[in-house]
C-alpha cells in the first residue's frame, strides 16, 4: 500500500510540472486524495463549439479555445470506431473555426475593413496550414484589392506545404483560382522578361569524344572520308541521340559527341564512355574506329562554339588510338573518371603528346575492362547513420532471442523511406532472408495484392501456362498438408488462376481460410529461415492487406522476422498489436548533411549562396534536394531556380523530353516496367532505343532500376507525369494499356476497370468492374465490393436496359443495407432498384430485393403497421418462375410475423414465424442472401426466443437462441450477426438477467459488425443498463451514457429506439428520479407513431411502478415534514396528553 501511494505521488509530481501555474489536477497525501481546488478544470472544446457568431466578434479572444480536441498520439490504435469518431470530432472543430473566421471577414469587408479582413485571413491560414479554404479566401481577397502577384505567392508557399507535408497538390478550386489569375494578369504593367541564357555566357562542364577513320591524317582520301561518314554518321548521331549527346561533323571529317555542350548533362563523363562503348559494339566489321576523349570546364558563348584547346587535346588522344580498341583518355578525363564514386576505371599509361605547347597525358582504356555502369540510380546514402545502428541492433536481438519484432519507419513522402530499406536490404541480406512487398497506388483495391506478388515469383507462376500454373500451386498446397479442394479453389481465384470448372459461393469464411492457409505457406513453406520482411508504403495497402497484417502480427513474436515497415502516415490499425514494436520517424536533414549530399553530386561547382538557397529550399528532403541540385547543373544560374517543389519536379520531367512517351506510358500504367512491356506498348521504337533511353532517365534521377526493370523513383515523380498528360492522350494512353492488359493474363478485373473507365469506355469499364465486385463479395470485402458496384451502376446509367445496371444496382443495395443499415443512401439506392426493375419490367430476383428492401425501409419509416401492409404486398406478389413460390411464401411469413411481433400480437407472431422456420431448405441460401442479404429462418428462430422470453419460458428462448448462434459463423453476413446480437442482448432484458446482457455487448464489441450505428448504440446503452443494474457503475452516468446512445439511434432509425428508451425508463424508476415524465412522453409518442405495441405493457408497468413509488415517498415525506398548522395541532396534543407518545409512521418502501 505504500509503494503504491509513493507512486502515485510521483505521478502525481510528474503530472505538476505539465500544470505549470496550476500543479496536479489531484492532491495525495498518506491518507487520502483529493481534488485540488486551485486546478482549472474546463473543456475547451465544449466551450469552443458553443460559441456563437456573434460572441465571438464581441471576444475574438475565444478563438484562442482551438486546440483540436485530441493529439495525434491520442487516439486507440485499437479502435477503429474510436479513431472515426476522433476524427469526426476534428473535422466538426475545424469547421466550426472555418465559420468563425469566414464571418469574421465577411463582416470586416461589410465595414469596408480590408485590412482587417486579411488579417483575419491570415491568422486562419496560420491556424489551418493545409486547408484549401483560408487559402482560397486570402487569395480571393489580394486579388480583389489589386494583390494578385500577393495572391501568387501565397499559392506558391501553399503549394510547396501540401506536397511537402501530404505529398499531393493543393486543391482543385485553389489551382481554378490560381489560374484564373494567371489568366487575368495585368500583362500591360508587367515588366519586360529577360532572357538571360541567351545572352550571357557561362561556364559548363563539357565531355567531347572524338570519332576519326583508323589512317593517319596525311593519308586519307576523299573515298576513304566519305566512305568513313557514310558508316559512321548516322550511327553517331544515334548513340549520341540515346547516351545524351549531341553529334558535330568537321570540315576534316572528324565527329565530334559533345556532352553537356548545348544542354547542361549530369555525370557527361559517363555518359560518353557508354557511348563510345555502343559504338565499338555497334560498329559494321572491318571499320576501325580511332575514339579520344576529354573532359573540362569551359566558358561557353551564347552560340555554342568551342575554343580552339579542347578540340586539340581530344583529337590528339584519338588519333593515339592505334590499339583498334578502346577508347584514349587524356589525363582530365581518367582524373574525372577516377574520382567517380559509380565507376570503376582499371587504365594503362601511354606515352604523353604536346598539344599547344604543353605536355598532355594519355590513358587507355579497353573494352575488355568495361566499367560496371550503374544501372539503379540510386542516390548516395548518407546522413542515417543512426536509423541504420538501430535497425542493425534490432535484427541482431531477433536473432539472439528468436522473437519476432516490427519497425514503423515514417516519414514525409521524398524523406528516404525507401532508400534507407535498399541500403538496409543490402546490409541484412548476409545474415537473413530478406522479402520484399510492395503496395502501389495502382492495386490498393486489388485484394492481398503485395503478398500475391511475392507468392508470384517465388513459385514463378507468371512464366508459367494456366495448368502448369495451377499444378505447381496445387503441389505448394499439398506440401503444407493443404489437400481440401476447396482450399485450392480459394488460392486459384485470388491470383487469378480460377478455371470455368471452379465452384465458389459467398456463404463461407472463404477471406479466414484463405488468411490462415497463406500465413502457414509464407511460414512453413516459401521463407521457413530466419529472414526480414520489407513492407513498402503500406499506405497504398488494400483493406485486405491491412486484415492479414492485424492477424499476422498477432503471431509476430512466435517467428524469427525482423518487420519494416514504411509509411507516410501512421495506420492506427496495425500498431500496438505485435509485442514487440518500435517507431522510427525519419526527420529531414539538417544544413550539413544537406551541404553533404550536395557536394557530393559529380561537377558541383556552385558558390556558396546558392548552396546555401537550395538547402534553405529543399527543407532537408532528399528528394527536393537532389532535384534542385539536378536544376543548377542543368541551368547553371541561382536565379533560375524554381520558388515551389511543384515548379522543380515539373523542371525535372521537362529534361527528359526525349523519352517523353516512355514516361508517360510508365506513368499510366502504374507498375514497374521492363523492355518486353515497354516494347509491346511502343512497338514503333527498338529494343536498343528503349534501354537506353530507360538508362538516361536512371541517369536523370527520374527512374530507378529494379529486378524486372524499371520504375518511377517516386510516386511524385510519377503523379507530376501523369498530371501533365493532355486530357485527349491520357484517355488514349489508357485504353491502350487496357487492351494490352486484358490479353495477357491473369490479370486484375479492378485494375482493368480503372484503366477502360479513365480510357472512355464505360461499358467495358462496367463488366470489369462487376467481375471485380463478385471477387470482393465472395471474400467478404464489402467495402472494396460496394465501390466497384457503385462505380458499375454510374457507368451503366444511361442504358436502362441493360441487365448488368440490374446486377450492380441489386448487390449495391444489397451491399449499403449490410455495411451502413439506415440511411439516406440506402433510400435513394432502392429508389433507384425500383426504377430499374420497373423499367425492365423485372419479375425474378431482382424484384424480390426491392421488395425485401421497401418492407424494411415502412418498417423504419412509418412503424410496424405499414411495414405489415407491405409485407402482405411482398407475400401476395408474383415473381417470375426462377424464385420458388415456397422461398416467397417463407418469406412472407417471416415479415408478417415480424410485424405482428411489434403489433403485439404474439401468438400470430409465433404462427407466422414457425411456419417461416419450417418451410426454409438449405438450397436457397446462396441465392436468397444474394437477393436479399438475410437468411430469414435464423431470424424467425431468433425472434421465436423473444418470444419465448415474454411468455416466460426463458430456459427455452436462451436455448433455441444458442441454436441459432451455433448454426450460424461469427464472421460472414454482414449484418445478420447485427440483429442476432442485438435480439440476444434484448434477451438479456426481457429475462431480467443484467449479467447476460452485459457479457453478450463484451462480445459484440470484438465483432466488426459493432462499427454499423445500430448495433454500436444498441449495445452501449444495454451495457450501461447492465452495469448500473449489476451495481459497477452508478445509475446518473449509465442513465447519461443511455441518453446519448438514444439520442444517436433516433437520427438514424427511431423504430429501434425504442428498446433503449425501456432501459432508460427502468434505470429512472430504480433510482427514483422524480423528472421522468419527459422520458414517458417520448418513449410513448414514439410507440404509438410506430405501432410498436410490443412496448405498451412494459411502459405501462414502469410507469406505474414509478407512480406508486411516488406516492409512498410523498406520504413518508409529508409526515417527516409536516405543514405549520400540523405542527401547532402535534404541539397541543403533546400540552394535552403529555405522557403518551406520538407515534412515527415510517413504512418500508422498497424500490425495485
Amino acid at each position: 500500500m505504500e509503494n503504491a501511494r509513493t507512486l502515485l505521488r510521483q505521478a502525481l509530481f510528474r503530472l505538476s510540472e505539465i500544470g505549470a501555474r496550476y500543479g496536479a489536477p489531484l492532491v495525495a497525501t498518506r491518507e487520502y486524495v483529493a481534488r485540488n481546488l486551485d486546478f482549472p478544470i474546463s473543456s475547451d472544446y465544449a466551450d469552443f463549439m458553443g460559441f456563437s457568431m456573434e460572441a465571438v466578434a464581441q471576444n475574438t479572444s475565444r478563438l484562442d479555445l482551438y486546440r483540436g480536441p485530441f493529439l495525434d498520439g491520442e487516439t486507440d490504435d485499437n479502435r477503429s470506431a474510436w479513431d472515426g469518431w476522433v476524427q469526426d470530432r476534428r473535422q466538426a472543430v475545424d469547421n466550426q473555426l472555418a465559420h468563425f473566421y469566414e464571418y469574421l471577414i465577411r463582416r470586416a469587408e461589410t465595414l469596408s475593413d480590408a485590412e482587417q479582413s486579411l488579417y483575419w485571413a491570415e491568422i486562419w491560414m496560420h491556424k489551418q496550414p493545409l486547408s484549401d479554404n483560408p487559402h482560397l479566401v486570402a487569395m480571393q481577397l489580394l486579388s480583389r484589392h489589386g494583390r494578385s502577384n500577393e495572391a501568387g505567392h501565397i499559392f506558391a508557399a501553399y503549394q510547396n506545404r501540401r506536397i511537402t507535408h501530404l505529398g499531393i497538390k493543393a486543391g482543385k478550386n485553389v489551382q481554378a483560382f490560381h489560374e484564373y489569375l494567371q489568366l487575368t494578369a495585368p500583362y500591360t504593367f508587367a515588366p519586360e522578361s529577360v532572357t538571360v541564357s541567351s545572352k550571357i555566357a557561362r561556364y559548363r562542364f563539357i565531355t567531347i569524344l572524338a570519332i576519326r577513320i583508323d589512317v593517319d591524317m596525311e593519308q586519307i582520301s576523299d573515298d576513304l572520308l566519305e566512305t568513313h561518314l557514310q558508316q559512321c554518321w548516322s550511327l553517331a548521331r544515334q548513340v549520341g541521340y540515346a547516351c545524351g549527346g549531341v553529334a558535330h561533323r568537321a570540315p576534316d571529317g572528324i565527329i565530334e559527341l559533345r556532352f553537356g555542350l548545348e544542354n547542361a548533362l549530369e555525370d557527361s563523363p559517363r555518359h560518353a564512355l557508354r557511348a563510345a562503348f555502343e559504338l565499338r559494339r555497334l560498329a559494321k566489321p572491318g571499320h576501325i574506329l580511332r575514339i579520344g576523349m576529354h573532359c573540362c570546364r569551359v566558358l561557353v558563348a551564347p552560340d555554342h562554339a568551342l575554343t580552339d584547346l579542347p578540340l586539340r587535346l581530344v583529337r590528339a588522344a584519338a588519333l593515339a588510338n592505334t590499339q583498334n580498341t578502346g577508347l584514349i583518355l587524356t589525363g582530365d578525363a581518367r582524373e574525372v573518371l577516377a574520382h567517380s564514386s559509380t565507376l570503376k576505371v582499371d587504365t594503362q599509361a601511354l606515352l604523353p603528346v604536346h598539344v599547344s605547347g604543353r605536355e598532355t597525358p594519355l590513358f587507355w582504356l579497353g573494352t575488355t575492362q568495361q566499367p560496371q555502369l550503374p544501372k539503379s540510380g540510386s542516390s548516395s546514402f548518407m546522413g542515417r547513420d543512426a536509423e541504420c545502428r538501430l535497425i542493425h541492433h534490432l535484427a541482431q536481438t531477433v536473432l539472439t532471442e528468436r522473437q519476432g519484432r516490427i519497425l514503423w519507419i515514417e516519414g514525409q513522402a521524398g524523406i528516404g523511406k525507401t532508400r534507407l530499406l535498399q541500403e538496409m536490404t543490402e546490409r541484412l541480406s548476409q545474415s537473413m532472408r530478406v522479402v520484399r512487398y510492395v503496395c502501389l497506388p495502382m492495386y490498393q483495391h486489388s485484394m492481398l495484392h503485395p503478398i500475391a506478388e511475392v507468392i508470384r515469383d517465388a513459385l514463378n507462376l507468371s512464366t508459367l501456362p494456366s495448368e502448369n500454373a495451377r499444378a505447381t500451386l496445387q503441389k505448394l498446397l499439398q506440401d503444407i498438408g493443404e489437400e481440401d479442394d476447396l482450399v485450392y479453389t480459394v488460392w486459384c481465384v485470388w491470383l487469378g488462376l480460377e478455371d470455368e470448372h471452379a465452384k465458389m459461393g459467398i456463404l463461407r469464411d472463404y477471406k479466414r481460410l484463405l488468411f490462415d492457409s497463406v500465413i502457414l505457406v509464407l511460414t512453413s513453406r516459401l521463407f521457413p529461415m530466419d529472414r526480414t520482411l520489407i513492407l513498402e508504403d503500406i499506405h497504398w495497402a488494400d483493406s485486405a492487406t491491412l486484415e492479414w497484417l492485424q492477424t499476422y502480427l498477432a503471431y509476430l513474436h512466435e517467428y524469427t522476422v525482423l518487420m519494416l515497415v514504411s509509411t507516410r502516415r501512421p495506420i492506427p490499425g496495425l500498431q500496438k498489436i505485435a509485442i514487440h514494436e518500435t517507431k522510427l520517424v525519419l526527420a529531414p536533414w539538417d544544413s550539413t548533411t544537406s551541404r553533404h549530399y550536395l557536394r557530393n553530386h559529380l561537377h558541383w561547382t556552385v558558390d556558396i549562396p546558392t548552396e546555401e538557397s537550395i538547402i534553405r529550399q529543399g527543407c532537408g528532403v532528399p528528394l527536393y534536394l537532389d532535384s534542385l541540385a539536378r536544376q543548377t547543373i542543368f541551368r547553371g544560374l541561382s536565379s533560375d531556380l524554381p520558388n515551389d517543389i511543384q515548379s522543380i519536379l515539373e523542371f525535372t520531367i521537362a529534361q527528359a523530353d526525349f523519352a517523353q512517351d516512355m514516361m508517360q506510358m510508365s506513368a499510366v500504367l502504374g507498375i514497374e516496367v521492363s523492355l518486353r512491356i515497354l516494347q509491346a506498348l511502343l512497338p514503333d521504337k527498338t529494343f536498343d532505343v528503349l534501354d537506353h533511353s530507360a538508362a538516361r532517365l536512371v541517369d536523370q534521377g527520374l527512374w530507378v532500376a529494379t529486378s524486372h526493370g524499371w520504375s518511377y523513383r517516386h510516386d511524385l515523380l510519377k503523379k507530376v507525369v501523369y498530371d501533365s498528360i493532355p486530357s485527349d492522350r491520357r484517355k488514349w494512353l489508357h485504353k491502350k494499356v487496357a487492351q494490352w492488359l486484358e490479353n495477357h493474363e491473369p490479370y486484375n478485373h479492378d485494375v482493368l476497370a480503372e484503366h477502360f473507365e479513365k480510357g472512355g469506355e464505360p461499358h467495358v469499364a462496367a463488366r470489369h468492374h462487376l467481375l471485380a465486385g463478385w471477387q470482393a463479395l465472395r471474400f467478404s470485402l464489402y467495402d472494396v465490393a460496394l465501390l466497384h458496384y457503385g462505380r458499375a451502376s454510374i457507368l451503366l446509367h444511361d442504358q436502362p436496359q441493360d441487365p448488368d445496371l440490374l446486377r450492380a444496382q441489386t448487390a449495391y443495395f444489397l451491399i449499403l443495407r449490410l455495411q451502413r443499415g439506415h440511411s439516406t443512401e440506402m433510400a435513394q439506392a432502392l429508389d433507384d432498384l425500383e426504377n430499374i426493375c420497373l423499367c425492365q419490367n423485372h419479375q425474378g430476383w431482382h424484384l424480390l430485393a426491392a421488395q425485401y428492401g421497401r418492407w424494411i425501409a415502412e418498417n423504419a419509416a412509418n412503424g410496424a403497421l405499414a411495414g405489415l401492409h407491405q409485407a402482405r404486398n411482398l407475400a401476395n406478389t408474383r415473381f417470375d418462375p426462377e424464385v420458388d413460390p415456397q422461398l416467397v411464401a417463407g418469406i412472407g411469413h417471416y415479415v408478417q410475423g415480424w410485424n405482428y411481433l411489434w403489433l403485439g400480437h404474439l401468438e400470430q407472431s409465433k404462427v407466422h414465424l414457425q411456419e417461416a422456420a419450417v418451410r426454409w431448405h438449405e438450397a436457397w441460401a446462396e441465392p436468397l442472401f444474394l437477393a436479399i442479404g438475410d437468411l430469414y429462418q435464423e431470424h424467425a428462430l431468433a425472434y421465436l426466443s423473444i418470444i419465448d422470453a415474454l411468455q416466460n419460458r426463458h430456459a427455452e428462448g436462451w436455448a433455441r437462441l444458442a441454436q441459432v448462434r451455433h448454426t450460424l459463423p461469427e464472421a460472414k453476413y454482414g449484418n445478420m450477426q447485427t440483429v442476432l446480437w442485438t435480439v440476444d442482448i434484448a434477451m438479456g432484458y426481457w429475462t431480467d438477467s443484467p449479467e447476460a446482457a452485459w457479457h453478450t455487448a463484451q462480445k459484440v464489441r470484438q465483432q466488426n459488425s459493432y462499427s454499423l450505428i445500430i448495433a454500436k448504440t444498441l449495445t452501449d446503452a444495454f451495457a450501461a443498463w447492465a452495469e448500473a443494474r449489476l451495481g459497477r457503475k452508478s445509475i446518473p452516468w449509465a442513465i447519461h451514457h443511455i441518453r446519448r446512445n438514444l439520442n444517436m439511434l433516433r437520427r438514424v432509425w427511431k423504430f429501434g429506439a425504442s428498446s433503449i428508451y425501456l432501459a432508460l425508463l427502468d434505470l429512472s424508476v430504480r433510482s427514483g428520479q422524480k423528472h421522468t415524465h419527459g422520458v414517458q412522453f417520448a418513449a410513448r409518442r414514439l410507440v404509438r407513431q410506430h405501432n410498436i405495441n410490443l412496448h405498451k405493457p412494459e411502459i405501462k408497468r414502469l410507469v406505474a411502478m414509478q407512480n406508486k413509488t411516488w406516492s409512498i415517498l410523498s406520504r413518508k415525506k409529508f409526515r417527516r415534514h409536516p405543514t405549520r398548522k400540523q405542527s401547532r395541532r402535534t404541539c397541543n396534543m403533546k400540552r394535552r396528553y403529555p405522557i403518551t407518545a406520538v407515534r412515527r409512521f415510517d413504512p418500508d418502501i422498497i424500490v425495485p
